[in-house]
């Protein structure tokens, strides 16, 4: 029997959501992160994640001393759009609907979004160093 290759994905994903603890950061994320608060920014980290993935995305961000005010998981992260004052993603469908409402986007540049027309960045300190935050 043959699996679909989107379930397939999709199971990928949530082991690794699962088992984040094993994985490191971008090596920008601290510094960047760390900027931001300084700055006097919440920071709400929203990941489009099962529930029960909480813990480990909440101990990984802990254990890598990532600044975070806020953990939202969920499969809508424009939910928090009411409440945010920008948005930093790699989510084609979050970029689209952020720049449609208004909301300013930094997007990091992967496979999955390049088609986007808006600028790209290639890691965190790049739009940093651009003056987005």
């Amino acid at each position: 029997m043959n699996q679909n290759p989107m379930d397939l994905s999709v199971g990928v994903c949530q082991k690794i959501h699962q088992e984040q603890e094993k994985y490191v950061p971008y090596p920008e994320a601290e510094p960047f992160l760390n900027s931001l608060k300084e700055k006097g920014h919440t920071i709400v980290i929203a990941s489009h994640r099962q529930k029960k993935a909480f813990e480990p995305t909440r101990n990984w961000l802990r254990k890598n001393n990532l600044p975070f005010d806020k953990v939202h998981l969920s499969y809508d992260k424009t939910v928090l759009f009411d409440s945010v004052d920008y948005i930093i993603d790699d989510s084609p469908l979050v970029i689209k609907k952020a720049c449609l409402e208004g909301i300013p986007v930094a997007a990091l540049r992967k496979p999955w979004n390049a088609m986007l027309n808006i600028p790209l960045h290639e890691n965190l300190l790049e739009i940093k160093l651009n003056g987005h935050k």
